[in-house]
């Protein structure tokens, strides 16, 4: 039987191309896989498996096909993700989780510093010299308790889930409820904040440093999750469509 051409033999693999994404969306790289290297098929191996019949009267079986090395596999993936930045980031992070986890992270450490302030009595840091600005009347007034809660102790409750939905596990889930359950948390903290600068402004007339530690970080949280609702919603579109 006659062997394939020569051009036919050796033949480097070839890889398989990419599936076209929108240029303005890159971050749905992350979500769909990467390309693997795809091995030369030659005639005879398009060909039905028949035993060939040798000069010495001995069986041959089939030619086998040649698997593609681990080499160009890893060359196919570090193509796919050299044109993303954020697919660089450890787990699949993009830039829009890690934002997210370091402002939970900040507003997590303020609200378990702001509840031992609370709770221990002790005199909080803040900025002296300005008849505005003091953090003990604001964090001991009437005020800061809400039915019997320290609002201390609500910014825990706050951050702990925020900190789980917006980790990079959170932003990757193809859970349909994540998404909704983290922009409805964003809109539930900023809804707080707006009540509580009305209350140090209008009610108690002064203004705690501390605080607005907190109410900076809630409202950017706020704006990331809410700019944000493409890439969180990508992963349950994705797992639906598939």
């Amino acid at each position: 039987m006659p062997k394939p051409p020569t051009a036919q033999r050796g033949r480097p693999a070839r890889v398989a191309p990419a599936p076209a994404l929108p240029e303005h969306k890159p971050w749905l790289r992350r979500f769909i896989p990467a390309p693997a290297a795809v091995s030369a098929v030659t005639t005879a191996e398009r060909a039905p498996a028949r035993r060939r019949q040798g000069a010495g009267g001995h069986e041959r079986g089939p030619r086998s096909v040649v698997a593609s090395s681990p080499v160009e596999t890893a060359g196919a993936e570090a193509s796919w993700s050299e044109d993303d930045p954020a697919s660089r980031l450890p787990l699949g992070m993009s830039r829009r989780a890690a934002l997210s986890t370091l402002l939970c992270v900040a507003g997590l450490g303020m609200s378990i510093y702001l509840t031992i302030v609370h709770y221990a009595n002790y005199v909080a840091a803040c900025v002296g010299g300005v008849s505005i600005i003091s953090c003990q009347t604001v964090l001991h007034s009437a005020q800061s308790v809400i039915f019997g809660i320290p609002v201390p102790l609500l910014g825990l409750a706050f951050f702990v889930p925020m900190l789980a939905l917006c980790s990079p596990w959170g932003w990757r889930s193809a859970n349909r409820y994540v998404a909704p359950a983290r922009l409805l948390g964003a809109i539930t903290g900023i809804g707080m904040v707006c009540y509580l600068v009305y209350t140090e402004l209008f009610v108690i007339g002064k203004i705690c440093l501390d605080c607005t530690v907190v109410h900076i970080v809630t409202l950017l949280l706020f704006v990331v999750v809410v700019t944000g609702w493409d890439e969180a919603t990508a992963p349950a579109r994705l797992a639906a469509e598939a």
